[in-house]
């Protein structure tokens, strides 16, 4: 695997990891339902190229360099 292909799995693994740990970390019987709502609102401006921070732009990187169509939505 190409070092550009690992640092684009590095930057998807990190965004999901961090999501993780809002939702199961130690601080999760803290989030609410509006901070939930921003972590969705910032995955969309990643998406849109709007990074937040630096992993956030390696995630924007590769979203850019290797096209994926999320789906937010809401489990039943």
């Amino acid at each position: 695997m190409t070092q550009e292909r690992r640092k684009a799995i590095w930057a998807i693994y990190v965004w999901c990891r961090r999501t993780d740990e809002l939702v199961d970390g130690p601080n999760a019987s803290h989030i609410t339902p509006k901070a939930l709502d921003r972590w969705e609102q910032r995955l969309t401006d990643v998406f849109e190229g709007r990074p937040y921070d630096m992993y956030d732009a390696a995630l924007s990187d590769t979203v850019t360099k290797y096209p994926v169509d999320i789906q937010v939505g809401h489990m039943p």
